[in-house]
């Protein structure tokens, strides 16, 4: 920009040596902005990717068939489909939180779905929503870093231990 700024100021544009400078800083901008679009692409392309991979896995839950994988991936094939033919630089910017937001779509409509049929398996009616309580490993076990594999499965014996005894009465989330 600054070759360009100096150039119309001076009104040497149209000279020779100047028009060359120019044409090859805009080759050079043009080649950053290529490569920076194509990271852009490719996180998104990673982002799409890695979800569909986990998708069938996601859906082993009681109520659930995979055959419903091909419906609720719909939203995120399509954006796969057009990752490459969108060409501005905005748009392609805002690919990869596209992609994020889909994914989270995607991970609330299991959730969803697999309540709507649990509840209609147990032909009884949904009762109150139940409580939340957050369960932290820190509050669990003090150990921080783990460096064996008995390590961890103590840790994981405990961890188990507490989520189990909460899910008695509540819901539990992880913190």
């Amino acid at each position: 920009m600054t070759e360009y700024e100096a150039a119309f100021a001076g009104a040497r544009v149209a000279e020779p040596d100047v028009w060359t400078l120019l044409q090859g800083a805009k080759a050079a901008a043009s080649l950053e902005i290529d490569s920076l679009l194509e990271s852009w692409r490719d996180e998104a392309r990673q982002i799409i990717e890695n979800a569909l991979k986990r998708l069938p896995s996601a859906l082993r839950q009681p109520f659930l068939e995979e055959g419903l994988a091909k419906e609720m991936a719909a939203p995120l094939e399509i954006l796969l489909g057009v990752l490459d033919v969108e060409k501005e630089p905005a748009r392609v910017a805002a690919l990869p939180e596209r992609a994020r937001n889909l994914v989270r779509d995607l991970g609330e409509a299991i959730r969803a779905e697999a309540e709507k049929r649990a509840a209609q398996a147990t032909a009884a009616p949904p009762g109150p929503p139940r409580e939340v309580r957050r369960v932290r490993i820190a509050d669990v076990v003090i150990v921080r870093r783990v460096r064996t594999v008995p390590e961890w499965e103590e840790v994981a014996r405990r961890l188990d231990e507490r989520v189990q005894k909460v899910l008695e009465e509540f819901d539990v989330e992880f913190d």
